[in-house]
């Protein structure tokens, strides 16, 4: 009954995609990016914003690159004008509590 076929058992555990734990759906975040796609110009709107310390807006390029880093002081909508050419962007928004990321599009 023997033959030259073996057999192993795996296990293996669930886990999420790399990089995944700092993606929120926007209503889960507080924060709303809009009009997304964007023509260039666009707010980042946030009621839990508004009375905080500070909070820090990095946009990177979909390659990884920074091309976009501020702090702002006692925000609360943040109006961006004509800063981006086109392409997809993720717009990385930490406000001393939490970092979420939102991907940006502009045409």
């Amino acid at each position: 009954p023997y033959n030259e076929h073996e057999t192993q058992r795996w296990t293996l555990k669930e886990s999420k995609p790399a990089g995944s734990e700092n993606f929120m759906l926007p209503e889960e975040s507080g924060f709303n990016i809009y009009p997304n796609p964007s023509t260039g110009n666009f707010t980042i709107e946030s009621k839990s914003m508004q009375g905080l310390a500070s909070v820090n807006v990095e946009i990177y390029s979909i390659d990884g690159k920074l091309v976009y880093s501020r702090v702002y002081r006692d925000s609360g909508n943040i109006s961006f004008t004509s800063l981006l050419d086109s392409g997809i962007y993720l717009v990385k928004i930490c406000d001393g509590y939490r970092v979420i990321t939102q991907k940006l599009i502009v045409k």
